[in-house]
């Protein structure tokens, strides 16, 4: 197996290394392994990315980008064909940028009205969240990776490390 070969390869150093980042954004590269740096950008509404030097608080100047609505403004459309339309144009602007992972959509189900991440999540409905969640991915994957995020650790109650009915 391809990657088992570069695990095997790594030194102790490189493999501890390989778990924090190049910088706020990019993951580390090994040129000796033949490992490139990603550039990710955690935008769930638009590409987010910081001109110059990146820092965790957002604080320094952005790179200007489309404002798309949010997940939950789509998934009140109920149009598809729009949903599918912004996620190519995420990926659009995603190789534009240079960003090689674009980190969304978040696919957690709305529980609490108090939770301050709910724009990102397109629905209380599975149907609506299960829907939306694959056509932005599907879409924006054609000109760059989209990750889906997962917050369900984050709801009240919930294991931190999953369980047989959360999908682990």
């Amino acid at each position: 197996m391809k990657y088992q070969n570069i695990i095997d390869n790594m030194t102790l150093k490189e493999k501890a290394a390989f778990l924090s980042g190049k910088s706020e954004w990019q993951t580390r590269d090994f040129p000796r392994l033949d490992i490139p740096s990603i550039f990710c950008s955690d935008g769930p509404n638009g590409v987010r990315k910081q001109a110059g030097a990146g820092d965790h608080l957002g604080i320094n100047p952005a790179v200007p980008a489309t404002c798309f609505p949010t997940a939950a403004a789509m998934a009140n459309s109920w149009d598809e064909e729009l949903e599918q339309r912004v996620g190519v144009a995420l990926g659009e602007e995603s190789m534009e940028e240079d960003v090689n992972v674009l980190l969304g959509p978040g696919l957690n189900i709305k529980r609490n009205p108090l939770c301050g991440r709910n724009f990102e999540y397109f629905s209380e409905d599975p149907y609506l969240s299960g829907n939306g969640s694959c056509f932005y991915p599907r879409c924006a994957e054609h000109r760059s990776s989209s990750l889906r995020k997962a917050f369900r650790c984050k709801q009240p109650g919930a294991s931190p490390y999953g369980n047989e009915r959360s999908g682990r």
